[in-house]
């Protein structure tokens, strides 16, 4: 009887262990987005489950620039995001309402 449980109680973990690897696969599947947009580099990967994105920028200038993040589906929730960065930082703006449709330099 031990034999049998000790069975069963490793198949259920196995069966975990296999999805929860599956459902961090897929989301590691999705692809990486870079681009160059006036003074900014960017790069975002879509959200997945969680359908939220995370957009990493640089201000490659010397001085202040704006960076606008665009989501696919605008509304009362979504709508575009402007940012304003000191030349040569760094940041990251997380999309939490929807997936991402571009990143563009606003300054301009």
């Amino acid at each position: 009887m031990r034999k049998a449980t000790r069975i069963l109680a490793a198949a259920v973990l196995a069966a975990g262990v296999v999805g929860v690897t599956a459902g961090s696969a897929s989301a590691e599947g999705a692809t990486m987005h870079r681009g160059k947009s006036g003074c900014f580099t960017y790069s975002y990967k879509q959200g997945g489950v969680q359908m939220n994105t995370t957009v990493y920028y640089h201000n490659t200038c010397k001085g202040d620039a704006k960076i606008r993040i665009v989501p696919n589906k605008s509304g009362l929730i979504c709508s575009p995001e402007v940012i304003k960065v000191k030349g040569g930082d760094y940041g990251d703006y997380t999309m939490w309402c929807d997936s991402v449709r571009r990143v563009e330099d606003a300054s301009v």
